[in-house]
């Protein structure tokens, strides 16, 4: 199985084409459900860069468009790369337009500390992994509660996803987690 959004064979023009015209039909999908709740966007640090060139916030366009009050939107910013001052950049103005930002699968690989603290998210998503081997005790533990406790200090939401026994529940709960 080829990964479209990471296939080089494919140009990042079309690959962004083919983005919005998907993000364009959740949304408008989403807007047609009131009490629906939240919908997540996710958004790669890679494409920043393009965004901000364009002059356009395509997805805030569509937002309008669609009707949908911006407060119910959370843009999930994917993967550990990226310029941070891009990222700290398109974080404000998403944050100025109303919408939350989450910072996804924190813990895993590069992912530092310092993206809560230049980001300011309004959630952090603990990496599935991470926390799947937190739940069983040991230093990864450790490692999802410190990480749970900085970001519960700074005001960001915890949501710990994967939950699936009664143990990784607990856990959850035990980290501070908002969601799971």
């Amino acid at each position: 199985m080829v990964i479209f959004f990471s296939n080089p064979k494919i140009s990042t023009s079309y690959q962004l084409e083919v983005d919005r015209a998907l993000r364009f039909q959740a949304l408008e999908y989403f807007s047609r459900h009131p009490d629906a709740g939240y919908i997540t966007l996710n958004i790669s640090p890679n494409w920043i860069e393009n965004i901000l060139a364009s002059q356009t916030i395509h997805t805030l366009e569509m937002i309008k468009e669609t009707g949908i009050d911006p407060k119910r939107v959370v843009i999930e910013i994917t993967e550990t790369k990226g310029d941070m001052d891009s990222l700290r950049e398109i974080v404000d103005i998403y944050h100025e337009a109303g919408l939350m930002v989450a910072v996804d699968d924190f813990g895993a690989g590069a992912s530092q500390m310092d993206r809560i603290e230049a980001l300011e998210p309004d959630i952090v998503k603990l990496d599935m992994r991470l926390f799947k081997q937190a739940a069983c005790g040991g230093k990864s533990a450790d490692v999802a509660l410190s990480i749970s406790s900085i970001a519960n200090r700074v005001g960001c939401h915890i949501v710990c996803e994967g939950v699936e026994t009664v143990e990784e529940f607990h856990f959850g709960i035990e980290c501070g987690s908002n969601h799971v």
